[in-house]
C-alpha cells in the first residue's frame, strides 16, 4: 500500500494513548502502512507490543503495556461484529503475550466514540476509571468503587457518568494481582486475559459511550450488506455454529447425540482423572438447562446469542439469577474441574467467578488440589481444614476466597497448577507434579482434548500460550485448507503441518474484529472474511494476502517471545497430567509423548522457522516483509 493510498472505511483512524503515571491522554493517528500490514486487532496490538515493551519489562512494570483493539470489522454489517482484543504480558509466563478477547456492545461503542483502540501505560498512584466518549476520554476517581465486584461495579460506574455507558471492569481478584484475572464487560462478556495487569495498573474499569455515535464508515455499503448477507446463510448452514443459537451450546456441548464419537470426551472434569464421570456431569448439565428459564444475551449484530441469563431451575441453588458468558470453558474449567455434577450448582460457580474477576481456567490449580487430597497426597493440615473431595462446592468456594485474598492454601494456589504442585511437593514431602495440567506454566483450555494431537500441539507451539489458535481439524473438516473432511486421529505426521495452516487461518481472523462463533467452520468463510474486508475498508484484499497477514503476525510474535528467551524446549514443557493418554474414550492407550518433539520441530519447519530455537528464518522475515527484524 503506498502512502498516498487513503482508507475509505473500516476505521476510526485513531487509538487513544493514556499514560497513568503523568495522568495524561492523547489522541494518535494510525499510520496507514502499518493498518495494511497489521490489520487491526491482534494484529495491530502485537506490532504495538513489538514495538514498545522491552524484553526486561514485566508484567506489573509500569513500562507494560495493556492494549485494547478492535479490527476494521468491529460495529460493521459483517455478522458478530462486535469484538475487542485485550493485549498484554502474560503474567504466568513474562516470555509470551496473552490476547483475550471479549464481546457484548464495548467495543463497538468505542468505536462509536470515535477510537478504534486505547494503549495504556504508567501506573495511577490511586484507583481510576477512563471514560471515553465524544472524541475524548476522562480520567475519575474510583477509590469508592475500589474492592467492588464486577458487575457491581458496571452499575456504579454508569451511575457515576450519569449516561449508560458500555462499561469493562475488574473484580477484587484483579486488584489484588491474581494470577489469570479477567475483565469482564456487558455483564454477560468476559476477555479472560489482562485483568490482573489492569489491576496492576489501578485502573478499575474503562466506560465507553453515552455521547453521540460517530457513523462508522463503510467504503461500498451495498457491497458490503450483500457479502453480508452471504455470510449469514453460510453461517445458519454450519451445525456447529448453529449448536449454539439462543444459547444452545448449554444443551449440547459434550452431548452425544451432536458430536458422536467425539463426545463426551471433549469435557474437562476432575483435573482429566476421569474421563467417564463426563456422562453425568452433561447429563445433570443438559437436564438442568431444560429446567431453568434461559434468556439469550445477544452482541451487537449477532444471529447467536450463545451467552445467557439464567434463572437457576434445579438443586440447591434454585431460583438464583446468573449471568453467563458463551462457550463451555467457563463451567468445565472450575465447576466440572472439581467433580460438581448438579446443573445449578455448576452455573452458580461459573457466575460467581465471573463476579469476584478470575478466570474459570485459572482454577486448575484448585482441581490439582482437589485430587491430591483424594490421593491422600494432601490433608487437612495442608488444605486450611477444607475437606477437598469432589464435588464439594462449599470448600471451592472457600478455596476461591483465599485465592483472592492469597491466603493460607489459596496464596499457593494463586500461582497456578505448576508453580503449586512444585511448592505443596515441598511442603508435603511428596511428589504432586504429576497432576499438574499446565502448558508452558499456564492454564491450558479448559475442554479435553488430549484425543486430539492437533490440539496438544497448537497449545504447546503457540506463540500466544495456550489459547485456542488452530488445531482441532480432527474434529472439524475445512476444504479451504485442503480438509475436506475430518482428519485421522493420531497422526503425528500431519499433525503439524496442518496445525500450521489452522493456526495461520485463526490468527488472520483474529486481526478482523469478528466473534470466531461466526467463522469457526463456516464453508466458503475465508472468502466471504475477505471480500468483506474489500468492501468496509476499499482495499483489495485477498486470501493470498490474509494469509501472508497471519503468517507475518505469527512470525512477529516468534520474534517478540524469542527477545525475551523463550525456545523451542519451552513449547516441550506440559504438565504431565496433560500429556497422559486418557483413561477412557478416544485417546485410551495413545500416548502423544514419544511423537512431540518431532511434532514440535516439524511444526516450526512448516511456519518457517528454525526448528531448534523457534526464531523464524531470514529467507522467512524477508518474504513476509519484516527484513528489518533480520539483524
Amino acid at each position: 500500500m503506498s502512502k498516498e493510498e487513503k482508507i475509505n472505511g473500516g476505521y476510526m483512524g485513531k487509538v487513544l494513548r493514556v499514560d497513568l503515571t503523568k495522568g495524561s491522554i492523547k489522541d494518535e493517528i494510525l499510520d496507514p502502512e502499518i493498518l495494511r500490514k497489521y490489520v487491526g486487532s491482534l494484529g495491530l496490538a502485537t506490532k504495538i507490543m513489538y514495538d514498545e515493551v522491552s524484553p526486561k519489562v514485566m508484567p506489573y512494570d509500569p513500562e507494560n503495556r495493556l492494549i485494547f483493539m478492535t479490527g476494521p470489522l468491529t460495529g460493521t454489517v459483517a455478522p458478530g461484529s462486535s469484538r475487542y482484543e485485550v493485549h498484554t504480558l502474560n503474567p504466568f509466563n513474562p516470555k509470551l503475550c496473552s490476547p483475550g478477547y471479549g464481546g457484548g456492545f464495548w467495543a463497538v461503542e468505542l468505536k462509536w466514540s470515535g477510537y478504534d483502540g486505547i494503549i495504556i501505560q504508567g501506573q495511577s498512584a490511586k484507583p481510576v476509571f477512563l471514560w471515553v466518549h465524544d472524541d475524548k476520554a476522562e480520567i475519575r476517581d474510583a477509590t469508592s468503587i475500589w474492592g467492588k465486584d464486577t458487575h457491581e461495579t458496571e452499575d456504579l460506574v454508569r451511575g457515576l457518568i450519569g449516561v449508560k455507558a458500555s462499561v469493562a471492569t475488574v473484580g477484587p481478584a484483579a486488584e489484588n494481582l491474581v494470577l489469570g484475572s479477567i475483565i469482564s464487560n456487558d455483564k454477560n462478556h468476559v476477555a479472560s486475559k489482562g485483568g490482573d495487569i489492569m489491576g496492576s495498573k489501578r485502573l478499575k474499569a474503562i466506560a465507553v459511550g453515552g455521547g453521540k455515535k460517530k457513523t462508522i464508515p463503510i467504503a461500498d455499503p451495498e457491497r458490503a450488506k450483500e457479502i453480508a448477507k452471504q455470510w449469514r446463510e453460510a453461517l445458519s448452514n454450519n451445525r456447529g455454529s448453529m449448536r449454539r443459537v439462543n444459547a444452545g451450546n448449554l444443551r449440547t456441548w459434550g452431548n452425544p447425540e451432536f458430536f458422536g464419537d467425539r463426545s463426551p470426551w471433549i469435557i474437562w472434569v476432575k483435573n482429566l482423572s476421569d474421563p467417564e464421570f463426563a456422562y453425568e456431569y452433561g447429563k445433570a448439565m443438559w437436564g438442568m438447562a431444560e429446567t431453568s428459564k434461559v434468556t439469550p444475551v445477544r452482541c451487537y449484530n449477532c444471529t447467536i446469542g450463545c451467552a445467557y441469563d439464567c434463572e437457576i431451575g434445579t438443586g440447591p441453588y434454585k431460583g438464583k439469577k446468573v449471568t453467563i458468558a458463551g462457550g463451555a470453558e467457563n463451567y468445565e474449567g472450575f465447576a466440572g474441574n472439581i467433580g460438581v455434577s448438579d446443573g445449578g450448582t455448576v452455573l452458580y460457580l461459573t457466575d460467581l467467578v465471573d463476579r469476584l474477576g478470575i478466570d474459570s481456567l485459572s482454577c486448575q490449580s484448585i482441581a490439582m488440589a482437589y485430587e491430591c487430597y483424594e490421593k491422600g497426597l494432601l490433608t487437612r493440615e495442608h488444605t486450611d481444614g477444607l475437606e477437598l473431595k469432589w464435588g464439594n462446592a462449599d470448600a471451592a468456594i472457600e478455596l476461591l476466597n483465599k485465592i483472592i485474598k492469597k491466603e493460607g492454601i489459596g496464596k499457593i494456589l494463586e500461582k497456578g497448577s505448576k508453580e503449586a504442585a512444585k511448592i505443596l511437593s515441598e511442603k508435603t514431602g511428596k511428589d504432586l507434579t504429576p497432576y499438574s495440567t499446565d502448558v508452558k506454566g499456564c492454564p491450558a483450555i479448559a475442554h479435553h482434548y488430549r484425543w486430539s494431537w492437533q490440539k496438544i500441539l497448537q497449545q504447546g507451539t503457540c506463540s500466544f500460550g495456550p489459547v485456542s489458535q488452530g488445531g482441532m481439524l480432527e474434529f472439524y473438516p475445512d476444504p479451504e485448507l485442503g480438509v475436506p473432511k475430518m482428519a485421522e486421529l493420531f497422526d503425528h505426521v500431519s499433525a503439524p503441518i496442518l496445525v500450521a495452516k489452522s493456526t495461520i487461518k485463526k490468527v488472520f481472523e483474529d486481526c478482523f474484529g469478528v466473534c470466531m462463533f461466526t467463522v469457526f467452520g463456516v464453508p466458503g468463510i475465508v472468502d466471504l472474511q475477505t471480500r468483506m474486508i474489500s468492501a468496509v475498508v476499499g482495499w483489495d484484499f485477498n486470501a493470498e494476502e490474509a494469509k501472508l497477514l497471519g503468517e507475518r503476525v505469527i512470525a512477529l510474535s516468534r520474534m517478540f517471545n524469542f527477545k525475551r528467551g523463550l525456545r523451542v524446549k519451552d513449547d516441550l514443557e506440559f504438565g504431565p497430567r496433560f500429556i497422559e493418554p486418557p483413561t477412557a474414550g478416544l485417546g485410551k492407550g495413545h500416548s502423544v509423548k514419544p511423537y512431540l518433539k518431532q511434532m514440535v520441530e516439524d511444526y516450526y519447519t512448516a511456519i518457517g522457522c528454525d526448528k531448534t530455537s523457534g526464531k523464524p528464518t531470514r529467507s522467512t522475515l524477508e518474504r513476509l516483509g519484516l527484513a528489518e527484524l533480520v539483524e
